[in-house]
C-alpha cells in the first residue's frame, strides 16, 4: 500500500492537514480541518507508513475503524469516516481539544500533590459510563463481547470544556474466547494496567477492563501505580499475585469508601470484582453524594484549568443543575449566542418562571418552594399529562424535583406518584424518532452543564428498556434518575423546539 502525504498543508480527502499531534504503536494522529468548513477541526488517524504494506496490520487498523464507527456515546470519541484503499488507510474522528489523563497526572506530580479528588472521580465516572455502554449485555454491541483491553491514562482524554472521552479501540477484542497476541508472543496492552487474566493470556470479559480502570483510579489518587516493579517480569508477577499496598497506607486520610471501591476493582479473581460497570456506578454515586462532588462538565473544566495553571475558576459543589439554572452559569456564554439560539432557552426559563409565579407568587427559585406548593406542581403535571401536554408535564415535574427535600417527606410524595413519572417518560422513550434526535443533538447544546449521569441515562434509551426498567438499571436512586430524565427531556425541548 502506498501512502498519501500527510505533511502540514497537504490535502487528504475532504481534509487539510494542519500538524501531527501524536504517534504510537502502529498509528499516527494528525490535526486537520474540513475543507468545506474551515472552522471545524477533526483528528485524522492513519496507519503508520512502516506498517502500511503489511496485511496483518492493515487488517487490525481496519477492524479498529469499523468497531469505533459503531460506537455512539458521549464518553467515546466519535469516528466520522473511514477511508481504506490502496493509496491510504485512515479514519477521521472527533478532535478532543484538551489533554490525556497522563498529562494531567504529570501536572499533579509536578506540583507534588495527588490529583484533586473531584477531578479523579469525574474521570473515572466518565470512563465507567463508557464501559457500561460498551459492555452492556442488552445493548447494541452485546453479541460482540467487546473488551477494550487498553484502559490507561493515555487512552482517556479530557477536553478543556470538561468532556471525558475514551479512545483507542485498536486492540479491543470483539470475539468471544481466543486471546490475540503480537507476532513476538507478547500479550497486547500496557503491562502496568493489565488484569491478572490478561497477563496469563486467558479469555477476557468486561471485568478485565474494570481491573485496568482500578489501576488508573489508584494512580490518580496516590500518584503511584499499584504494581510497578523494577522489571516487566516482576510487574507481571505482582499483578498475578495481587501484591498491592492499600492506598490508605500511602495517602493519610484516604477516604475509606474510595479505598473499598479501589480494592474491589483490583481483586485478583474476576469473581471478586464488580460484575459489571453498573454496580460500580452505584458505588461511585454513593461516593459522589458523600463527598459532595460536582460531576458537571463545568466543574470538571474548572479543575482541569486550575491543575494546568490556566487560571483559577470557581468550582461549585452543588448537585445537578435545576431548570432554574438553565441559563448558563459561565459569564458571557449566552451573550455569545444568536437571538435564534437563545430563544428556546429563554422560552423554557420564562415558562418555569410563569409556573412558579402561579404556584407561589414572588418565588423565583423552585428550591424555595414549601411542600404544599410541590404537591401542586405534581398535580399540575398530572393534569398536563392527561391533556397530552408533555412539555408542561415535564417542566412541572422538574420544578418539583428541584425543590424536593427528603426531610419534608417529598420523597414519599413523589413515590406515591410513580405512575405519573413513568407515564410521562414512557411517552417520550417510546418515540424513537424523538430519542434519536435527542441523542444526535445532545452534544450541540451550548451553555447547559450536562451531568455525566444524565448522559448515561441517555445511552440506555434505545428502545430495549421500558421506562421502569430504565430507572431500575441506571444505578441511581429513583428520585435522582427521574430528575436526570427530566433534564434530558428539557434539553431535547431546547434543541428541537
Amino acid at each position: 500500500m502506498s501512502t498519501i502525504n500527510f505533511t502540514p498543508g497537504s490535502v487528504v480527502g475532504r481534509y487539510e492537514i494542519l500538524r501531527r499531534i501524536g504517534a504510537g504503536g502502529m498509528a499516527e494522529v494528525y490535526l486537520g480541518k474540513v475543507i468545506d468548513a474551515p472552522e471545524t477541526r477533526i483528528a485524522l488517524k492513519r496507519l503508520a507508513p512502516a506498517f502500511a504494506d503489511q496485511p496483518r496490520f492493515v487488517e487490525m487498523f481496519v477492524a479498529e475503524a469499523r468497531l469505533a464507527a459503531t460506537l455512539n456515546h458521549p464518553n467515546i470519541a466519535r469516528v466520522y469516516e473511514a477511508v481504506i484503499d490502496r493509496d491510504v488507510c485512515y479514519f477521521a474522528m472527533e478532535h478532543v481539544h484538551g489533554h490525556d489523563v497522563r498529562t494531567l497526572l504529570a501536572a499533579a506530580i509536578a506540583r507534588g500533590k495527588a490529583m484533586p479528588l473531584p477531578l479523579a472521580i469525574s474521570i473515572i465516572y466518565g470512563v465507567t459510563v463508557a464501559l457500561a455502554y460498551v459492555h452492556d449485555p442488552r445493548g447494541p454491541h452485546a453479541k460482540l463481547n467487546i473488551v477494550h483491553r487498553d484502559i490507561s491514562p493515555s487512552n482517556i482524554l479530557v477536553s478543556l470544556d470538561g468532556a471525558i472521552k475514551l479512545v483507542d479501540f485498536g486492540i479491543a477484542r470483539v470475539e468471544t474466547g481466543a486471546v490475540t497476541r503480537t507476532p513476538s508472543g507478547q500479550i497486547k496492552g500496557k503491562i502496568p494496567y493489565m488484569s491478572p487474566e490478561q497477563c496469563r493470556a486467558r479469555p477476557l470479559d468486561g471485568r478485565s477492563d474494570l481491573f485496568s480502570l482500578g489501576v488508573v483510579l489508584y494512580e490518580l489518587t496516590t500518584n503511584t501505580r499499584p504494581f510497578d516493579r523494577a522489571s516487566e517480569f516482576e510487574t507481571l508477577e505482582a499483578i498475578v499475585r495481587g501484591e498491592i499496598t492499600p492506598p490508605s497506607k500511602l495517602v493519610p486520610g484516604y477516604p475509606a469508601d474510595l479505598e473499598a471501591i479501589v480494592l474491589r476493582l483490583l481483586a485478583t479473581r474476576p469473581g471478586d470484582r464488580y460484575p459489571s460497570a453498573g454496580p460500580l456506578l452505584v458505588d461511585l454515586d454513593r461516593l459522589v453524594s458523600a463527598h459532595a462532588i460536582d460531576l458537571s462538565s463545568r466543574a470538571l473544566a474548572a479543575h482541569v484549568a486550575t491543575l494546568l495553571g490556566l487560571g483559577e475558576m470557581p468550582v461549585s459543589v452543588a448537585g445537578s443543575p435545576t431548570v432554574r439554572d438553565i441559563r448558563p452559569r459561565i459569564p458571557g456564554a449566552v451573550a455569545g449566542l444568536s437571538a435564534e439560539a437563545r430563544a428556546p432557552i429563554d422560552r423554557i426559563a420564562a415558562r418555569c418562571g410563569e409556573i412558579l409565579e402561579r404556584i407561589s407568587p414572588g418565588t423565583s427559585d423552585a428550591r424555595d418552594l414549601p411542600a404544599p406548593a410541590i404537591a401542586q406542581l405534581v398535580g399540575r403535571a398530572m393534569r398536563a399529562q392527561a391533556k397530552g401536554d408533555l412539555e408542561n408535564a415535564v417542566l412541572a415535574l422538574e420544578l418539583a424535583l428541584s425543590a424536593a427535600r427528603p426531610d419534608e417527606g417529598i420523597d414519599a410524595l413523589l413515590a406515591a406518584n410513580e405512575a405519573l413519572f413513568l407515564g410521562v417518560f414512557t411517552a417520550y422513550i417510546g418515540d424513537q424518532s424523538r430519542m434519536a434526535a435527542l441523542s444526535q443533538h445532545l452534544d450541540q447544546l451550548v451553555g447547559i452543564a450536562i451531568d455525566q449521569r444524565a448522559a448515561f441515562l441517555l445511552t440506555r434509551i434505545d428502545g430495549t428498556l421500558t421506562a421502569g426498567e430504565l430507572i431500575a438499571t441506571c444505578g441511581l436512586p429513583a428520585r435522582e434518575a427521574y430528575r436526570h430524565l427530566c433534564q434530558l427531556v428539557l434539553r431535547e425541548i431546547v434543541v428541537l423546539v
